[in-house]
């Protein structure tokens, strides 16, 4: 009763108090004086809007973008927020487009806000003084704490969640699904509470070591180890960060050789090549071996065996 009490007080209308023969003249004819509505969009009334919309006053679609809304949707993670679909007193969209299209290929209906009536020329103030909500906000915001690391705990469980669906190709798959939605990275943290002790433990060691890697994947690539052996995880990333008593032979001495020589700028490697030479060096410390050259991506890929092991 609340909600209403506010929607009317804005003079917002529910859609569902809107007969079904005024639904044209809701979304699709064009007014002059700007007009605020909370409404149900379905998947057909998207693709009229987006045709009936001159693209010139439009962002260009990022399909990528599309197919990731249109699976939270899907998902039934789509939940109305007070976000608005924006049209111009011509009757172009001029924002909302992305979940327009979403919602045309995930063919899930969904609700907003419908302001129409705009001014072509204010899609220039859209966003203008709004700082992008980032997942250490999202975080905080809904666990209502504070968290001295949460720029590492939200890096690390992204990139943990994308080394679990093999989003960064380690296999050789492509997988066009690279992007972590925050009920996705939420979820993660709820079903996983230790990762906070876990990140602010490791921070303290990884502030004192060398730092060859960045500490999103010092963290995830942790994380994802110890679950096959917690003491020579520990060891491991210790040798890592510091080389204290490593001789020439040792795998992890040649790792830390080709990581220094990266952060020297003398090689060039991509997130994918530290990745996957991390864990074929530690296939040669977990089994005792002997290796002349750590690989990089072009040349190896991650066995079979051992992604079934890992994963």
């Amino acid at each position: 009763m609340q909600l209403l009490q506010l929607f009317n007080h804005f003079n917002i209308y529910n859609m569902n108090l809107v007969q079904k023969n005024s639904k044209e003249k809701l979304f699709f004819q064009a007014v002059s004086q700007i007009e605020t509505h909370l409404v149900t969009i379905t998947p057909k009334t998207a693709e009229k809007l987006l045709e009936m919309s001159d693209s010139k006053h439009q962002r260009k679609i990022n399909q990528k973008h599309v197919t990731f809304l249109a699976r939270e949707m899907q998902k039934g993670n789509f939940a109305f927020n007070g976000d608005s679909i924006r049209q111009d007193s011509e009757g172009n969209i001029i924002d909302g487009q992305h979940r327009l299209a979403a919602c045309v290929l995930s063919g899930v209906q969904f609700n907003t806000l419908f302001v129409k009536g705009l001014d072509t020329d204010q899609i220039s103030t859209i966003n203008t003084g709004q700082r992008i909500r980032s997942y250490a906000d999202v975080l905080e915001i809904t666990h209502k704490k504070k968290y001295k690391y949460a720029n590492q705990i939200s890096a690390a469980v992204r990139m943990i969640i994308k080394l679990q669906h093999n989003h960064l190709n380690l296999s050789g798959a492509k997988d066009t699904n690279s992007h972590t939605s925050s009920t996705d990275f939420l979820e993660f943290c709820d079903k996983h509470p230790h990762i906070f002790d876990f990140v602010e433990n490791e921070m303290r060691i990884y502030a004192n070591g060398d730092k060859l890697i960045v500490a999103k994947l010092y963290l995830s690539l942790k994380w994802q180890l110890q679950k096959l052996n917690q003491r020579a995880a520990d060891k491991f990333f210790q040798l890592l960060s510091d080389g204290i008593g490593l001789n020439v032979d040792h795998p992890i001495y040649k790792l830390r050789k080709k990581l220094i020589n990266y952060k020297l700028k003398k090689s060039r490697l991509t997130t994918k090549d530290i990745i996957l030479s991390i864990y074929r060096t530690w296939n040669a410390f977990m089994n005792d071996e002997f290796i002349s050259r750590i690989y990089t991506a072009d040349d190896i890929k991650l066995s079979t065996k051992y992604k079934n092991q890992l994963w």
